[in-house]
């Protein structure tokens, strides 16, 4: 919605004081931030000490058109009285008092609208800064939860380390206990291969001492027929 829509819906009041709401609004706000820009390129030496800002100019142009509203009142004035309009100064004075107490009522009117929104401002504040308050306590809570969690996932992960370094150095045993298994297993398999080969060589001895004792038993037996027969 532009500001030309903005001026359509929110135009002047029945009183002719400006729309405040119109002139505040964030589209027209926007469209006097170019006139700011502008000011400041081209105006340099003029605003230097103290350069305006969009809400600024904003207001300006409220104080600009209730004065120019109120030069209007005052020429009506004038005119009315030039032109005789008025049947008498009772009647110039009773309308000059109607101009300036709907003067007076608009501005009452804008002040206390300014006020009710300071005041829905303050609540909505002073509401948002306890909830805040709520949601920093809830935190900190929070915060003192993580904390003492993250103390005993640092002590168990300690725990965890001293357990994988014991696991590490009886694997390392289990590995050394291995190799000793392996050099016994060696040294037993040569073993029995020796005892395979005494084996071997005892039943060799064995076969050559029954020759010895049949050759022995042949001797005795020549001799015992040589002894006869002498």
């Amino acid at each position: 919605m532009g500001p030309l829509c903005l001026m359509a819906s929110w135009g002047p009041r029945k009183n002719g004081s400006p729309n405040k709401e119109f002139f505040e609004s964030s589209e027209s706000l926007q469209a006097v931030e170019k006139i700011t820009l502008w000011l400041t390129k081209n105006c340099k030496q003029y605003i230097r000490s103290d350069p305006p800002t969009k809400d600024y100019l904003s207001k300006l142009i409220i104080e600009l058109l209730e004065y120019q509203e109120a030069q209007r009142a005052f020429e009506r004035i004038v005119n009315c009285h030039t032109d005789c309009t008025c049947s008498s100064k009772e009647d110039l004075s009773k309308e000059i008092t109607v101009i300036v107490e709907e003067i007076i009522k608009s501005k009452i009117r804008d002040n206390i609208l300014m006020s009710s929104r300071t005041s829905l401002t303050t609540q909505i504040d002073v509401k948002s800064e306890k909830k805040i308050e709520k949601q920093a306590a809830e935190l900190l809570i929070l915060k003192s939860q993580v904390a003492s969690q993250a103390g005993s996932i640092v002590n168990q992960a300690k725990y965890l380390n001293n357990l994988s370094e014991k696991v590490d150095k009886s694997n390392e045993h289990v590995e050394c206990l291995k190799s000793q298994n392996d050099a016994l297993k060696q040294k037993f398999d040569e073993i029995s291969r020796e005892n395979e080969d005494l084996k071997l060589e005892l039943e060799i001895f064995k076969r050559e001492n029954v020759k010895l004792l049949d050759q022995n038993d042949r001797l005795h037996a020549k001799l015992d027929e040589l002894l006869t027969v002498e």
